[in-house]
């Protein structure tokens, strides 16, 4: 079983979710909007709130607000019925959207698509090397650096908070079945179908816990994929875009689907295997780390996380069993599979 982070995608030059903000905050700055100084000033007062309730100021965080300001009804009906009885302080039916967010929110999307789909032809290269290496070393194949993996007898359990396309696309590259939990049924909908994990003999199976950049969501409430990712706000066969399906993880709705049975997915498959290998991953989801401390307390020796990357930089040493039971087998992924040193751009 796999668990990928943001680090590791970063060696193909995709944000982390922080930096992701940083960039978005600088190529705002530069825009030709006419209104920038209003939403940078926007931009600054979320992040004074989302720091001064001790959250990160990150992608998700960020999203969530300018999700909730651009639809404060439904919002804080989505937080439960603590929240909505709160507000009867202040009825929630007179709560307005801030027209501001729902600017920003449509140009965070269009900017957060623009950098986690990308077709570029380099970075095409890049991810069918990288994951080949990756997915031969840790099946033991012989020659893991020029080998592609054993596709006849091995099968991956990929778990990603990761919103990119990478796993996608090395599929194709690699011509292998992926199967990610949503089954498209007509005119490009799709349906969620947990079940069909079990029965699917797809050797790369992918969750993805925290979205993807390629749903839509459309005012009829049904969802579609589409590639490349189509923009929200826009027209698809006259019904208008309402939002990506993505960022459904750290602060939002954890019992709905398709981030519920995910979870469930995630604790049993932990359960059951003896090594999970966890790449990049810096244990911020509340969740996600409850489940493998719940594992690791359950089955006591019986399971090994080895880690790529710095555990200094994660929130680990926080928790002490997990910092126990996670052992760092090497500092980068790129040391771990020994890339070469890449030449040319990906943008």
């Amino acid at each position: 079983m796999v668990f990928l982070g943001a680090g590791a995608s970063i060696p193909l030059d995709f944000p982390s979710c922080v930096k992701l903000v940083k960039d978005f905050m600088s190529w705002l700055s530069k825009s030709y909007e006419r209104d920038t100084d209003v939403m940078l000033n926007k931009m600054e007062e979320l992040k004074r709130s989302i720091i001064s309730n001790r959250f990160d100021y990150d992608s998700e965080s960020l999203y969530s607000c300018l999700e909730g300001y651009s639809r404060p009804v439904w919002g804080i009906r989505q937080t439960g019925p603590f929240a909505s009885s709160m507000c009867k302080i202040q009825p929630i039916s007179k709560l307005k959207p801030d027209p501001i967010c729902v600017k920003l929110r449509s140009l965070f999307e269009e900017y957060l698509i623009s950098k986690y789909y990308n077709d570029n032809p380099f970075l095409r290269i890049r991810i069918k090397n990288m994951y080949n290496r990756f997915f031969s070393k840790i099946s033991c194949v012989a020659d893991w650096k020029n080998s592609e993996p054993d596709w006849a007898s091995s099968n991956y359990e990929i778990f990603t908070t990761n919103y990119d396309y990478v796993l996608e696309t090395y599929s194709d590259l690699v011509g292998q079945k992926l199967f990610n939990g949503y089954r498209i049924v007509e005119n490009e909908r799709v349906i969620f179908t947990p079940d069909e994990y079990a029965k699917s003999s797809a050797p790369l199976k992918l969750y993805k816990l925290h979205g993807s950049v390629e749903l839509s969501l459309l005012t009829s409430n049904d969802i579609v994929a589409h590639i490349p990712p189509t923009i929200p706000g826009k027209i698809y066969k006259r019904k208008r875009i309402v939002s990506k399906v993505m960022v459904y993880g750290i602060y939002r709705n954890m019992i709905a689907e398709p981030y519920f049975d995910l979870l469930g997915i995630f604790k049993r498959t932990l359960a059951k295997i003896r090594r999970c290998l966890v790449v990049g991953y810096s244990f911020r989801d509340p969740w996600i780390t409850q489940l493998f401390l719940d594992v690791i307390k359950n089955y006591p020796n019986m399971i090994k996380i080895d880690y790529i990357g710095e555990k200094s930089k994660t929130r680990i040493p926080r928790v002490p069993l997990l910092d126990q039971a996670v052992v760092e087998i090497s500092e980068s992924f790129e040391a771990f599979l020994d890339l070469p040193v890449w030449e040319g751009e990906n943008s």
